[in-house]
């Protein structure tokens, strides 16, 4: 029985077990899940990796079983991340939700880390005026799902679905917050068809938190996007001058390590990214 109190949550697909492998190579004072599609993909990465202990392998069609509308929608990662923050959050004071091309950058004080995050109440955003294919996100993720009487205040809060959020910092869940926000967002079986690709689980939490419990949204001055496109200068500045961060894209850490390594970083995203 893991004696860990914070937990990962990384949906896992074939095309990516060579990043869950990866990751399994990590002893971090933190537990990680993988979530998996069908119980023969979690078969077939367990023939790769015969050390992995199953009892941290979650399966969608042990919730589901008619995958259709998830084909069709595309909506495989964000219904992978809410299911398994809905059957884990009762084990764990926070949960992060991340996908799997990471590297940790330390072996411990997660759970410190994740704390500090909640207790900050801070989320970061940048402008996406100019950029329709993130408005278009910003749209369908704050009404897609979420309740009809708070749309008016999530259009406001967003000024006009401008501010995109996505990944800018470590998408950690309190898990006091957990069960609110999944009935915020009605998250069952038979509504899964409003769940697609266009919907970010990470920025409807962001917003939920800013509703309804005292988060502040920062907007970054002059930020385009959000910190996951930003170059390393930006990347500093912020956790220098704005508020504390806690992860950085694989291009700002390759051109400023050093810098990551000294600054309480704690993982590397978008290993894909190059």
């Amino acid at each position: 029985m893991s004696q860990n109190k914070c937990a990962f949550v990384i949906p896992l697909h074939p095309k990516h077990f060579m990043y869950g492998t990866g990751i399994l190579k990590y002893t971090i004072d933190a537990d990680v899940y993988f979530v998996f599609t069908t119980n023969n993909e979690k078969d077939t990465f367990k023939v790769y990796n015969p050390k992995f202990d199953d009892s941290f392998a979650i399966v969608l069609t042990d919730f589901i079983n008619d995958l259709s509308v998830l084909i069709l929608n595309n909506g495989f990662v964000t219904v992978k991340k809410l299911y398994a923050l809905s059957i884990l959050y009762t084990k764990y004071d926070f949960i992060a939700c991340v996908d799997s091309e990471i590297h940790f950058l330390k072996t411990e004080g997660f759970y410190e880390m994740m704390k500090d995050m909640c207790e900050l109440k801070t989320v970061y955003g940048g402008d996406s005026t100019n950029y329709r294919d993130h408005r278009e996100i910003i749209v369908k993720t704050l009404t897609q799902v979420t309740p009809t009487a708070n749309r008016e205040e999530l259009a406001k809060l967003s000024k006009n679905y401008t501010i995109y959020t996505w990944w800018s910092n470590i998408p950690v869940y309190n898990c006091a917050h957990v069960r609110p926000f999944l009935n915020w967002i009605d998250f069952k079986i038979e509504f899964l068809s409003r769940f697609n690709w266009f919907v970010f689980d990470n920025m409807l939490y962001d917003y939920f938190c800013i509703l309804f419990y005292q988060y502040k949204l920062v907007v970054v001055p002059e930020m385009q996007r959000s910190l996951e496109q930003q170059c390393s200068n930006v990347i500093e500045n912020v956790n220098t001058n704005i508020g504390k961060l806690y992860w950085v894209n694989f291009q700002a850490f390759r051109q400023n390590s050093e810098y990551y390594l000294k600054n309480n970083f704690f993982i590397v995203y978008h290993l894909d990214r190059r």
